[in-house]
């Protein structure tokens, strides 16, 4: 496997030891992760013709994590989406897996959970091409 078809594990969360100790845990597994600090940040900067998941924030400063799957929905975009959260709730749980999310995990996560997790992601996550790395995101509603 070249190193564009291996999965990318993107970590989108405001809470920088949280980026830090998840990426810790997956790159101890071998996974290569890319870290955002917000959702704008990985819309300007991500890669979106790389394989992998995206391992979302519900709740940050700026754009919102459902507020980035909206965005991510409306380009056509398909990630798959694992959504963690210390703000949770059932309701929102189950909106945003009917829009699309793999899961929902609440924080804190242990890791033997988020691997399983991931690697259930990455089962039904489509390789893109080029199609998918020209679309447009629109940040604005």
């Amino acid at each position: 496997m070249t190193k564009s078809e291996e999965p990318l594990i993107r970590i989108v969360d405001d809470d920088e030891a949280l980026c830090e100790a998840i990426s810790f845990v997956l790159e101890g597994e071998g996974y290569e992760t890319a870290v955002y600090q917000s959702a704008e940040s990985y819309l300007e900067k991500d890669d979106p013709s790389r394989y992998g998941v995206l391992l979302l924030d519900v709740k940050m400063g700026g754009m919102s994590g459902p507020e980035l799957q909206e965005a991510l929905i409306r380009a056509g975009q398909k990630i798959p989406i694992i959504f963690l959260s210390a703000h949770g709730s059932i309701d929102l749980a189950v909106d945003l897996m009917q829009k699309g999310a793999v899961s929902f995990i609440s924080k804190p996560v242990g890791s033997e959970k988020l691997l399983a997790t991931i690697e259930h992601a990455l089962k039904d996550a489509p390789v893109f091409g080029a199609s998918h790395a020209e679309a447009k995101i629109a940040t604005d509603p």
